[in-house]
């Protein structure tokens, strides 16, 4: 039960990483008016310079969540 739960929170972990790489990647930022028009600033992503930490983050919990599948198996194959 436990090891679904940690499985559970990697996964989450891993698509909230994933989805902020995602935003971090974009050129530049939009902006919404009143009126719901873009309006892009002319500077760059400020996100961009978490990129390497994102992307390492991500691999960290990319091998947790694997380490967690194989033991929530072997737990399963034990029953």
């Amino acid at each position: 039960r436990d090891l679904e739960q940690r499985y559970n929170a990697l996964q989450q972990e891993e698509e909230n990483l994933q989805s902020r790489i995602g935003e971090a990647q974009q050129p530049v930022v939009a902006r919404y008016s009143k009126s719901g028009t873009r309006i892009y600033d002319k500077y760059a992503n400020p996100m961009r310079t978490q990129l390497p930490l994102l992307r390492s983050r991500l691999q960290d919990v990319q091998r947790e969540k694997k380490d967690a599948r194989r033991q929530l198996e072997a737990a399963q194959r034990q029953r």
